[in-house]
């Protein structure tokens, strides 16, 4: 019994540990979802799923030098760019990517996860079917990134 409730206030004092700072009042503003219409444009959506392994945990999503939006557990945002290569990145301890070659008009999804490091949850992300992404998008918050806050 002793190691079991040693090994739960463990956990939890690493998952608090495992944290960015990055208040959601300034870096996330629940909005209504705009949809992702056709365009010239492509569209990718990242996404985080309801996980308790990692919950804490926040981070940015990068388009090249560019921060494009944050993931946290249970969001989800839409980020429309120039059709073309992009590198689509994010770090804490380590990175994680994913390099597109976007195509006009066409939809990709990426998920983002957290995997435990050394001292702190670590992104990643990974490219995932339309069939298999859309469906997990209904339970989760949409949220707009606000990007004039400096992440320093």
């Amino acid at each position: 019994m002793r190691k079991i409730l040693f090994l739960i206030c463990t956990m939890v004092f690493l998952a608090g540990c495992a944290t960015v700072e990055m208040p959601d009042k300034q870096y996330f503003v629940p909005a209504e979802d705009p949809g992702y219409t056709n365009s010239s444009q492509s569209t990718v959506i990242f996404y985080r799923q309801d996980r308790f392994s990692g919950c804490a945990v926040k981070y940015y999503i990068n388009d090249g030098n560019k921060t494009i939006g944050a993931l946290k557990n249970d969001s989800y945002f839409i980020y429309k760019t120039d059709p073309g290569g992009h590198y689509f990145w994010a770090e804490n301890e380590k990175i994680s990517s994913v390099r597109l070659d976007c195509d006009p008009s066409e939809k990709y999804f990426i998920e983002g996860t957290v995997s435990m490091g050394m001292w702190m949850g670590n992104p990643e992300l990974s490219l995932v079917p339309d069939s298999v992404a859309k469906s997990r998008l209904d339970d989760l918050q949409y949220y707009e990134f606000n990007s004039t806050i400096s992440k320093e």
